[in-house]
């Protein structure tokens, strides 16, 4: 009879240290919360997005003052104490133009484009480069994103604290109820796109009218955000 009560006394540890299935996560007591963080950060770099584009009757003709404009662009950069590591230029690109006249598709000569991107972490040049860009001929401002280099680090930094955020709200809500909270049974990252809100300016060569808006992003901070859901195993002590 005893070493029958043994036996099941070791059936029962062993049974104990099963971990809990999938299916049976939600047959359990528990509280859902989403747990959330935010901080604003001062960005560290520009990345500018820039296309030039011209058009014309003859090919040839096109391709040479293509690669002159480019050629003048690139001159602009490097007086700009561009670093040329910083600075990607896309294959140039050769196409018929085409537009449409009276409903119908016109063939008016060719076009050619060339993508040049850059990134600064001088924000003080931000005027004086778009107003130089701006001088230039088939040279348009695509985008400029406000990023922060160490973004990962920052973020990792929000996650720990949605998490802390996530806890503090499943006690409070345990706690109205007489109950407590055990385990986590369930963590979900919630993404909340890039973590850094970017501010792209819309293509134009008028500095003017992108002026205002810039201030607050170059000379500001951005906002970065964390969400976290969790779900606890809720306890409930016998009265």
């Amino acid at each position: 009879m005893l070493k029958k009560y043994f036996v099941m006394i070791a059936g029962m540890l062993v049974l104990s240290e099963v971990p809990i299935m999938a299916s049976e996560v939600s047959e359990l007591p528990q509280v859902r919360v989403t747990g959330k963080a935010s901080a604003k950060v001062t960005p560290d770099e520009m990345a500018w997005s820039l296309l030039v584009e011209n058009k014309g009757m003859d090919l040839a003709e096109v391709a040479e003052v293509h690669a002159a404009k480019v050629s003048e662009l690139l001159l602009f950069l490097k007086e700009q104490k561009v670093e040329e590591k910083k600075t990607k230029t896309a294959q140039m690109e050769f196409g018929e133009n085409w537009s449409y006249r009276e409903r119908q598709r016109v063939k008016e000569g060719y076009v050619a484009r060339t993508r040049v991107s850059f990134s600064s972490s001088d924000f003080s040049q931000y005027k004086p480069t778009w107003l130089g860009l701006s001088k230039l001929g088939n040279v348009s401002v695509q985008s400029v994103n406000y990023q922060l280099n160490d973004r990962e680090g920052e973020e990792a930094k929000l996650k720990n604290a949605a998490m802390l955020d996530a806890k503090k709200r499943a006690e409070m809500l345990a706690s109205s109820l007489g109950s407590q909270i055990a385990e986590p049974l369930l963590i979900e990252d919630v993404r909340t796109g890039s973590g850094v809100q970017h501010r792209a300016l819309a293509a134009s060569n008028s500095f003017a009218a992108d002026e205002q808006a810039t201030k607050s992003s170059a000379s500001g901070q951005l906002q970065i955000e964390s969400q976290v859901k969790v779900v606890f195993r809720l306890v409930t002590p016998l009265k």
